[in-house]
């Protein structure tokens, strides 16, 4: 018997949460491969899942799972045949992402400019090792600042359009990427966005970090002689755990992302130098942050975290590792409060534009994104109207931000009381 019961994910049964949760990994234990057909057995409603699988990023990884000779006889046809599709669709993707990359990388690579992979670029291909698994959105690197110049011109060379923050000439678009280490994407038509970075900061840490010391401490990577690095595993697990952290104004819990940490850990844990992950992550002032993350991680996934390590982050908070806990974040005014202090930071870049037109223009496009991102943040048909959305994601933001406030105002009343 199907059960039906609450909207979106607050309607997800325990079962479904579980299925969902250890379906976030690349392979199953025997224990969890056994916990993961009991959940199968259950009675689920396999539409309700399918729709929270394509939302938390696993639908790869759950058809993955869920294709394995034992468990099929658990799961209708027709659900294995949607994930199936969704899985080859998301290889293609992937597949048509290394190769804009590699074609990126080579002239990049005339000119003499090196590149870091970040997030999924790096990820789906070294640590995945099957592209069908994890989503990709946009193409994520980071470049040396000297050579930013040189890479604006190598990416107009093959037919990437200008950066979307006006500008006058290259040192005004070289002061946008001083001030918010992050350029604007750059955009091809039929290509993925390419997001270049120049430091790791980027919005969501409140500590900046030495784009020269990630440089120094990056290692390289074997790719066609290609001029390609990465970041180092201690710094990997740092920027991955942050980049989830920084996102938690998000209304889902990306399953993929807490995937990727502990996938990561589980492979590279003996060659962590953990005192060094200890003394960057107070430097970043993540400590907390980190430990309750961590800890999540250890008790849902069972990632191999050095206890005493990771004890030594907070000594003082309890380490959350349930289930509710995870969804729970969904609804959090917490994720409201996050979404404020993201939309203060970027007035704040805006503010530290050296010239009035920049600064306009700058947050108009920021508030007025171009039809493309919306058609990809609410997954629009060409028959649905972007006017419409484009108001919408105004008053989400709008909601969200005031939200923020208020629950941000209400903390300090609180704490003071």
């Amino acid at each position: 018997m199907i059960q039906t019961g609450g909207k979106g994910f607050n309607g997800l049964s325990r079962a479904e949460q579980e299925i969902l949760v250890l379906a976030a990994r690349i392979d199953l234990s025997p224990e969890e491969r056994a916990r993961f057909r009991q959940r199968l057995a259950g009675d689920l409603n396999w539409e309700r899942i399918l729709w929270a699988a394509e939302r938390l990023a696993v639908s790869g990884l759950l058809f993955k799972h869920l294709d394995t000779d034992p468990d099929r006889d658990l799961v209708p046809p027709a659900v294995r045949q949607r994930l199936g599709e969704k899985y080859r669709k998301q290889a293609i993707r992937n597949a048509r992402m290394y190769e804009q990359l590699g074609q990126v990388l080579d002239a990049a690579g005339r000119r003499d400019v090196a590149l870091l992979l970040l997030k999924g670029s790096y990820l789906s291909r070294w640590l995945y090792g099957n592209i069908a698994l994890r989503p990709s959105g946009d193409i994520d690197v980071l470049c040396r600042e000297a050579d930013i110049p040189a890479l604006i011109d190598v990416l107009q060379g093959i037919g990437f359009e200008k950066t979307r923050i006006p500008a006058r000439g290259r040192i005004e678009i070289q002061e946008i990427m001083k001030i918010s280490k992050h350029l604007p994407p750059f955009v091809k038509r039929g290509w993925l966005n390419l997001e270049v970075h120049t430091n790791l900061a980027e919005f969501y840490l409140d500590h900046d970090v030495s784009a020269d010391e990630i440089w120094q401490r990056a290692v390289p990577l074997d790719w066609k002689n290609r001029n390609v690095w990465a970041l180092d595993p201690e710094d990997q697990l740092l920027h991955l755990s942050a980049h989830l952290i920084g996102h938690q104004e998000r209304r889902v819990p990306i399953l993929t992302w807490y995937c990727d940490i502990h996938e990561f850990v589980r492979r590279l844990r003996p060659a962590f130098n953990w005192e060094a992950v200890l003394r960057r992550a107070n430097k970043l002032g993540l400590e907390e942050e980190l430990y309750n993350l961590w800890g999540r991680l250890s008790g849902l996934w069972e990632t191999p975290f050095p206890k005493e390590k990771v004890a030594r982050l907070n000594k003082n908070s309890h380490m959350t590792s349930d289930f509710s806990g995870l969804f729970s974040n969904m609804t959090s005014i917490q994720a409201d409060i996050h979404a404020a202090r993201k939309y203060a930071r970027f007035i704040k870049v805006a503010g530290r534009i050296p010239w009035r037109k920049g600064r306009f223009l700058y947050l108009w496009s920021l508030v007025f994104p171009d039809a493309e991102f919306i058609r990809r943040r609410y997954d629009l048909t060409s028959g649905q109207s972007v006017a419409f959305y484009r108001i919408y994601d105004i008053f989400l933001a709008c909601r969200r931000a005031s939200r923020g406030l208020f629950g941000k105002l209400r903390q300090r009343l609180s704490s003071r009381t």
